[in-house]
């Protein structure tokens, strides 16, 4: 997979000084969740990998992604998946991070769609990145009256 990479990720494994045979490797090293995307429609070609690191913080997470030029091709089905995969890796992990090149524009439109943050920039190897976020959605339930309970003083 690391010869088919995508342009997009290809640039920005590059401004940030790794190869991609070293992120993918690496990727298969770390503890957490590595994930392989195959186009069935394509004899199991891989698309692309992905995932989510542990850290030692059990509420943190380091999502990451790279893929192939095949997801162009089930762009709509990929991009459903994720967003599943997203929101199941944020149950489990309430804080999701990691940073991103600032020159792979299409990756920062597509984190947003995925709820996403930009934080703060840090510039490493004379290129500047972002450090995304996304927190699991609180929600705070009150407990309610039914409808039959009087309303409160």
């Amino acid at each position: 997979m690391a010869a088919n990479l995508s342009t997009a990720d290809r640039a920005e494994l590059d401004a940030g000084g790794k190869s991609p045979k070293a992120a993918l490797w690496a990727a298969l090293q770390l503890p957490g969740q590595c994930l392989t995307m195959l186009d069935h429609t394509d004899g199991g070609a891989p698309m692309g990998m992905f995932g989510v690191v542990a850290t030692d913080d059990p509420m943190v997470g380091v999502v990451w992604a790279l893929t192939t030029d095949r997801v162009r091709r089930h762009r709509v089905r990929f991009h459903k998946v994720a967003r599943q995969w997203v929101e199941w890796a944020n149950a489990v992990w309430p804080l999701l991070t990691n940073v991103i090149w600032a020159g792979n524009l299409g990756h920062l439109v597509w984190l947003r769609a995925l709820g996403f943050t930009l934080l703060s920039e840090h510039t490493a190897n004379g290129h500047l990145f972002y450090e995304f976020v996304r927190t699991r959605p609180c929600v705070i339930q009150h407990q309610s009256q039914s409808p039959r309970s009087p309303p409160p003083p």
